[in-house]
């Protein structure tokens, strides 16, 4: 699968044994999910090397653990997220005392303690686990083999911290007025929905007092017309074994009753009518003012929302710039920052030729 579809075989059948033991690993944390991954190679039974079964079961086992596709795009985020954290955990712990051990594997401080010496295979992988290195003796601080190392002068590196503090602190600012608006307009609601309260209940006992009695009349209306169609005067001239049904004295009680009800109703709703419909309008302007503030205050939260969203990639292309302008290109040489000409650009490699912008 490898030699096929090259670096990606490896995620995607990544994905398919996790998926394959999703319930053992649910109940895990990260350390333990380590160790059990580790060990799982013992928990597989396969069949005897050379026999049919042998074939069908790497077949299977390749089909079902790749079953998940992994967009090379989506390795290439990944992998920019990665490096980028890396580098503003670099840029945090330039400032620290000079006997602090590194912020990650990959990177170890000078002896003179001015500078860091970064392999830029630091910037890439995780390498090992934790719980692996430890086991294997191996201490953080240690570089990992290969690449050339950079020297970075924590001077340079502080600088870049200065920049990126700034610019969290104008974030902060920026996101505390906008949440300051948002609070505001939350006061303001709060308190006209608190002083209307009273007018808003009554409008809501209105309307369903309202409802209930025009539900109540269309059922007496039903009623009525039900018992006049079964009424016994209804059924005069009618024939029964061929002789007309005697016409019947009087009015039928069934259907005096429903009209009955049905005046009383028809009443009620005439007398209650007017505060009804009182009580509605006084509910009116109220109702399309508490929908104005929240309306006001869903705009208010969008726009912080879109704010943080906005100033999160312009970190992230802040911190992108300066990792580039760190990084050689492949040729060996520097890339270009977008801030132009910077004063955080004197870096050097382990024999002390410069890589700054100005040697390009």
């Amino acid at each position: 699968a490898f030699f096929f579809v090259g670096w990606k075989a490896f995620f995607r059948m990544g994905l398919g044994l996790l998926a394959s033991l999703e319930d053992q690993l649910s109940g895990m944390n990260t350390e333990q999910i380590s160790r059990f991954l580790f060990q799982c190679k013992r928990l597989i039974e396969a069949p005897a090397v050379g026999s049919q079964e042998e074939r069908c079961f790497v077949s299977k086992a390749l089909s079902t653990l790749l079953r998940f596709k992994v967009p090379q795009d989506h390795l290439e985020e990944l992998q920019r997220s990665f490096r980028i954290q890396r580098w503003e955990t670099l840029l945090q712990q330039s400032s620290g005392p000079r006997n602090d051990p590194p912020p990650c594997p990959g990177i170890k401080r000078s002896a003179s303690g001015s500078s860091l010496v970064l392999d830029t295979k630091g910037l890439s992988s995780e390498n090992r686990p934790p719980w692996r290195l430890a086991c294997a003796g191996v201490s953080a601080a240690e570089v990992p083999a290969g690449g050339d190392p950079l020297v970075l002068p924590v001077a340079a590196l502080k600088g870049w911290k200065v920049d990126l503090e700034e610019f969290d602190e104008q974030t902060q600012r920026d996101a505390n007025w906008l949440r300051t608006r948002v609070a505001q307009v939350e006061k303001e609601l709060s308190r006209l929905l608190r002083e209307t309260e009273a007018i808003r209940t009554d409008a809501a006992m209105s309307d369903l007092e309202r409802k209930e009695c025009q539900e109540f009349k269309g059922a007496m209306m039903d009623a009525c017309q039900a018992a006049v169609a079964t009424s016994p005067a209804a059924q005069v001239g009618e024939v029964d074994e061929g002789r007309p049904k005697p016409r019947v004295q009087g009015n039928d009680a069934v259907v005096l009753q429903c009209l009955e009800k049905l005046s009383r109703i028809q009443s009620t709703i005439s007398d209650k009518s007017p505060h009804w419909k009182a009580a509605e309008q006084e509910a009116g302007p109220v109702s399309a003012k508490i929908e104005e503030q929240r309306e006001l205050k869903a705009r208010a939260m969008s726009q912080l929302v879109e704010f943080l969203e906005l100033r999160t990639d312009e970190r992230r292309v802040r911190l992108e710039a300066g990792l580039q302008e760190v990084l050689p290109t492949p040729c060996g040489s520097p890339r270009g920052s977008p801030r132009g000409s910077s004063p955080h650009t004197n870096w050097t490699n382990a024999g002390g030729e410069p890589r700054g912008s100005e040697q390009s």
